[in-house]
């Protein structure tokens, strides 16, 4: 048995050693970057702009302690964290200041969270983040319901995708489209 994967083995490598650097293909690295895609939509709103709409959404956002300077490997852009006792707020920003995506986490103080703070941020959000995109009683409806489910749900607006998802920390991130 050894012998019949030896031999085809033993022939590749002879086959390969016959081969020359004359036949090998000439690799040139000048139009490799070393820069993340950056071509990727954004919502209407920069970094502050975003920022500012998850501070007026209020509790439990308002007031958190913010990071900066976090670098987003996806674009080279920037990530800014917003840190409070019963949430989390995470912006995604382009190297052009542009915000790209906003995750909000409504974390439990004892027990589990609600969804109602993310239920409450989202008509400013998508108003804030994408203004032409229409956010119907239907839609708010479908989002809430499913801010009941553990598993991740995703709902597709004209510009924005929102995936969401319940348990004891409820969460919403919107996507621009």
């Amino acid at each position: 048995m050894r012998t019949i994967t030896f031999l085809p083995a033993a022939t590749l490598l002879l086959a390969l050693a016959a081969c020359g650097p004359a036949s090998l293909p000439h690799v040139t690295y000048d139009n490799v970057t070393t820069e993340p895609e950056t071509a990727r939509p954004a919502f209407a709103a920069d970094l502050a702009g975003a920022s500012a709409a998850i501070e007026e959404a209020g509790a439990p956002w308002k007031g958190g302690t913010v990071k900066d300077g976090i670098r987003d490997s996806t674009t080279g852009g920037t990530i800014r964290t917003i840190t409070a006792t019963g949430g989390l707020a995470q912006v995604f920003a382009l190297p052009d200041g542009k915000a790209w995506q906003v995750r909000l986490i409504s974390r439990p103080k004892t027990g589990c969270s609600e969804s109602a703070p993310l239920k409450a941020a989202l008509p400013n959000l998508v108003a804030t983040l994408a203004p032409a995109t229409p956010l119907s009683e239907a839609d708010r409806n479908a989002i809430g319901d499913d801010l009941a489910s553990t598993a991740p749900k995703t709902h597709d607006l004209t510009a924005i995708r929102i995936v969401v998802s319940g348990g004891c920390s409820h969460s919403m991130t919107l996507t621009a489209l």
